[in-house]
């Protein structure tokens, strides 16, 4: 597995699973997409947690169906590599975004969503530092 290296991210992030795309305004800068990490559940099923500069959130077939069934990295690659126009992919609005955490930590501070989703507390506690790894991409990065 390759891992992403840059000035930027400090944690081991696959590159196959962190999008980035060139700066079309500004020359020699890479703008953060999305990065993806897949956890196992204590039931040990897969769960894909979807980053955004800022943010994790589960994408999901559909959240008033399941939000346990989280969409494949690949398939979420795909899909924004062929969608994505300035940042077109799930968002709040979006019936298939279920946010979970950003740098300050989980949005259900009881533990209740994390336990329904059966991840663990280090894996809680990776994905906020995870999020918190990507904040400095908030802003255009020269990455050379």
């Amino acid at each position: 597995m390759a891992l992403v290296s840059n000035n930027i991210v400090k944690m081991d992030w696959n590159k196959d699973e962190f999008l980035t795309k060139k700066s079309k305004a500004m020359k020699g800068v890479e703008l953060f997409i999305a990065a993806f990490r897949v956890y196992n559940r204590e039931n040990d099923t897969p769960i894909t947690i979807t980053f955004n500069a800022g943010e994790a959130f589960l994408w999901v077939e559909d959240v008033e169906e399941d939000y346990h069934h989280t969409i494949p990295v690949a398939d979420q690659i795909k899909w924004i590599q062929k969608n994505h126009k300035n940042g077109g992919y799930p968002d709040e609005y979006d019936s298939k975004y279920v946010a979970i955490a950003d740098g300050n930590g989980w949005y259900d501070k009881s533990g209740n969503f994390q336990k329904e989703l059966g991840i663990s507390d280090e894996d809680a506690a990776d994905i906020v530092a995870r999020v918190n790894d990507l904040l400095p991409y908030t802003n255009a990065i020269d990455l050379q």
